[in-house]
C-alpha cells in the first residue's frame, strides 16, 4: 500500500506542477543552467522520502493501533518540502559545479510554488495513507466474491 500510495503522490505531483506552470505561467525550474535532470531527481528524491516515511510508518505499528496522525502528516509534507528543494539544489550545483549556486537555487526553490506543492500533497497522501490504515484496524481478511465462499 505504501508503494501504491507513493506512486499516486508522483502522479499528484506531476498533475499539480502541471497545472500550476499553467496558472503561473513558468517552468518548474526556472534557471536555464539547471540541465533537463535536477527536475526529475528533484521530483523522485521527494517520492522516495514519503515511500520510506510511509513504509516505515506502516510497518512500524500494529494495523490494530493504527489512527489517523496529522501531525506526522504535517511533518512528512515539511520534509518532502525540504527533500524537494535541498536535493534540487545539489544537483544543480553538482550539474554547474557552481558551490554557491546550492544557496541561490535552494533560496529560489523554497520560495517556488511547486516545492509547497510537492509538500502539500505530500500531506494529502500521508493523511490519507493513514487514515486507510486506520480503517483497516480490524485485521480483516481479505475481500471474496460470493462464489469464493465454501459453503460446506
Amino acid at each position: 500500500m505504501a508503494a501504491f500510495s507513493a506512486m499516486g503522490y508522483g502522479a499528484l505531483l506531476v498533475a499539480a506542477f502541471g497545472i500550476l506552470s499553467l496558472l503561473t505561467d513558468r517552468d518548474v525550474i526556472d534557471d536555464p543552467d539547471a540541465g533537463p535532470l535536477v527536475g526529475p531527481v528533484m521530483t523522485v528524491a521527494a517520492i522516495l522520502f514519503v515511500l520510506l516515511v510511509l513504509v516505515r510508518v506502516g510497518r512500524a505499528t500494529p494495523l490494530a493501533r493504527q489512527r489517523p496522525r496529522l501531525w506526522l502528516s504535517l511533518g512528512v509534507g515539511l520534509g518532502a518540502y525540504l527533500v524537494f528543494a535541498l536535493v534540487g539544489a545539489l544537483a544543480f550545483s553538482i550539474g554547474t559545479g557552481a558551490v554557491l549556486g546550492f544557496l541561490g537555487f535552494a533560496f529560489s526553490q523554497l520560495i517556488s510554488p511547486f516545492a509547497v506543492a510537492a509538500g502539500v500533497a505530500a500531506i494529502v497522501v500521508t493523511l490519507l495513507f493513514s487514515l486507510i490504515l486506520a480503517s483497516r484496524g480490524g485485521g480483516s481478511e481479505r475481500p471474496e466474491w460470493p462464489w469464493e465462499h465454501n459453503e460446506q
